[in-house]
């Protein structure tokens, strides 16, 4: 079955001073969620943040959240080692994540 076109989302956001892409897609019941920088991204529990590391991606995860506004205001629940490597930490929030990432 093709997804509604409501069920996708796309937008460009500001935060923190940094340009970002918000993507939100309902895929069998359950929205998944990410805001992507240039080269890095925070996604919801979804996303296997360690696949994208081992391609050179840094990632950070965060729970719980079903909208691009909880996305934005959740911490950091878990990050890939190159994410670590720019900071990003648990318990971070996310809008002081997007500046490293």
């Amino acid at each position: 079955m093709k997804p509604a076109l409501e069920d996708i989302s796309l937008q460009e956001l500001e935060v923190e001073g940094c340009r970002l892409h918000a993507l939100r897609f309902i895929l069998q019941g359950v929205p998944c969620l990410l805001v992507a920088g240039e080269s890095a991204f925070v996604g919801c529990g979804a996303f296997d943040i360690h696949t994208f590391g081992r391609l050179g991606v840094p990632a950070a995860k965060v729970m719980g959240v079903s909208t691009i506004e909880d996305l934005l205001e959740a911490t950091i629940a878990e990050s890939n080692d190159l994410a670590r490597k720019r900071g990003v930490v648990e318990g971070m929030s996310v809008k002081a994540a997007a500046r490293l990432l």
